[in-house]
């Protein structure tokens, strides 16, 4: 984890301008303000950060199972409650708070994309790991990464469908925002719950 932390902090301080305590609408405007090159840098390390902190795939496999099944289960509980949304948050206060709009015009859309991409692949590769566990904590764990899947793909495909410009895709962009956030929620819920249950 503190790869992800490490990635998060990096990137931060390489944004032009950005200081300890430096407000997030300067950050924004010193992505805005840097070259392509490095901008891509800062969104690739800030995205790895997140994405490492939410278990996307590869990255989730590297340390949820293993956290998940050696924690007591009320700790377990956190990890999934708690602990793996502040990636989602992060990556969702990267697209949507953190892109300037002329970034978003040019590069927008390549980063939904991309997101929703990787949670297409996190979603069943998380679900067919899951379904060969024989421990039901390492079985949990897995599935939390299935359901990440869901998730990213959903604010992944909202960013990518929101910068469109056609309306009927604005729509679909809310709800699949508004889907993502809401299985946010419900997955805090019923998998702080399992957890709890399998202790």
């Amino acid at each position: 984890m503190e790869l992800a932390w490490g990635a998060i902090v990096v990137a931060a301080l390489l944004i032009p301008g950005a200081d300890f305590g430096t407000p997030v609408h300067a950050l924004t405007e010193g992505i805005g303000a840097a070259p392509p090159g490095l901008r891509l840098a800062l969104y690739g390390l800030l995205l790895f950060g997140f994405a490492m902190k939410a278990g996307m795939f590869p990255l989730g496999q590297l340390w949820l199972p293993d956290a998940h099944s050696s924690a007591p289960s009320p700790i377990s509980a956190l990890l999934s409650g708690v602990m793996i949304k502040t990636g989602v948050y992060g990556i969702v206060r990267t697209l949507f708070w953190m892109v300037p709009p002329i970034v978003q015009a040019q590069e927008g859309r390549f980063l939904g994309l991309g997101l929703a991409s990787f949670g297409v692949v996190t979603l069943f590769v998380g679900t067919i790991q899951a379904l060969k566990q024989h421990d039901a904590k390492r079985l949990h764990a897995y599935h939390s990464i299935g359901q990440m899947g869901y998730i990213l793909l959903g604010v992944g495909t909202a960013q990518y469908f929101f910068l469109s410009g056609s309306p009927l895709l604005h729509t679909l962009a809310a709800l699949a925002l508004i889907g993502g956030l809401y299985h946010t929620i419900n997955h805090a819920l019923f998998k702080g719950l399992l957890f709890l249950c399998t202790g």
